[in-house]
């Protein structure tokens, strides 16, 4: 064992007392760490642009840490809140056998004239 010093408190003091107390006063008077703003930048359109914790120039709202880990793009910013957007948004072509459009029977993004010989009809859906 190392040799002590009885201090005023009843502590016997060591160089190994000593740097334990002169670091826990350190660590005290350090400041707080800030708390993390997780930040959804993003355009006029309000479309997603960066999920990020940086101070960026642009439009941004604050969300919260389960959003900023999804980083969805399928979200929009509308007066300032955060709103998802619906599946419906989205459009299907399905095969139809007497209506709809007529397009080459070898490629849907080929129209051909409702007279043509070899054709299949679409629909949007």
């Amino acid at each position: 064992m190392g040799v002590g010093t009885l201090s005023a408190k009843g502590l016997v003091m060591n160089q190994t007392t000593e740097n334990f107390i002169q670091a826990m006063q350190e660590f005290i008077a350090q400041e707080p760490a800030k708390p993390i703003e997780y930040r959804l930048y993003y355009d006029e359109f309000g479309s997603p642009v960066n999920y990020t914790t940086e101070d960026l120039s642009g439009s941004y709202i604050v969300i919260d840490q389960h959003t900023y880990s999804l980083r969805s793009h399928k979200v929009r910013v509308i007066n300032g809140q955060l709103v998802q957007q619906r599946e419906q948004n989205r459009m299907v072509m399905r095969h139809s056998e007497d209506s709809g459009q007529a397009c080459h029977p070898y490629s849907v993004a080929i129209i051909v004239h409702a007279d043509h010989t070899q054709k299949q009809y679409w629909k949007l859906s």
